[in-house]
């Protein structure tokens, strides 16, 4: 069995692809390469084949990211997953930080590192904005603690990863931080785009899910407001 189980979403990305796949190499320890190939038209999949043929090469049904990352789960056998957006970079050392900090804190069920986004082509004179938020490549997480929060949702364009960690903030999963940018992002013409309306109401349905999730705890609970005395 692989020790870490890397999944890797790709629609149309083989300009990135090497660069993508060598940082890959890089990494130390032992893993496995998922790609689910989501209706690539460029040559994605067999640029994969020819980069790195011992991947397990799955094809997607164009059906948006939560499904195409559920494809790769059901292939995964390691006992730690992590993720890489096909025009994305792990910096070296990245995997085996994670993985050792995990050794370290056993209670800790999942581990994110710091990412770093950088534009493609760069731009003069302009630096690229920074994010505080979670970002699903910067993961790595126990495929046990993984299994307690579920599969990702798929009924939404996106936001299945904020979703994902509200569900495993309920679950009481814990999700530890590096501090290091050991994630490099990629801001390119085609991931830079303004949320559409459609992609308001896939924010506005997970976070509907969430207050309906807490207000069921509530409840559950007794935690309701208090009678007035």
């Amino acid at each position: 069995m692989s020790v870490v189980s890397i999944m890797m979403p790709c629609l149309n990305a083989r300009p990135y692809l090497e660069e993508t796949v060598a940082c890959l190499r890089a990494q130390e320890g032992e893993w496995e390469l998922i790609v689910v190939d989501d209706g690539s038209t460029d040559g994605s999949a067999e640029l994969i084949r020819q980069l790195l043929p011992e991947a397990k090469l799955l094809k997607g049904d164009h059906q948006g990211i939560g499904t195409a990352l559920n494809i790769a789960l059901e292939e995964a056998q390691g006992e730690y997953l992590a993720w890489i957006d096909a025009d994305d970079l792990w910096v070296e050392g990245k995997l085996a930080a994670q993985i050792r900090a995990l050794k370290e804190n056993p209670k800790w069920d999942g581990c994110f590192v710091g990412v770093d986004q950088f534009f493609h082509p760069p731009r003069p004179n302009q630096s690229p904005p920074q994010i505080d938020g979670l970002h699903r490549g910067a993961l790595l997480i126990r495929r046990e603690a993984f299994d307690r929060v579920g599969r990702f949702r798929e009924d939404v364009k996106i936001g299945e990863f904020i979703d994902w960690c509200s569900r495993a903030k309920d679950t009481g999963v814990f999700l530890g931080q590096l501090s290091k940018k050991l994630y490099r992002r990629r801001i390119h013409s085609t991931n830079t785009m303004g949320a559409s309306a459609t992609d308001k109401r896939d924010y506005l349905k997970v976070l509907k899910a969430a207050l309906d999730r807490k207000r069921a705890s509530e409840g559950a609970s007794g935690g309701g407001p208090k009678p007035k005395e």
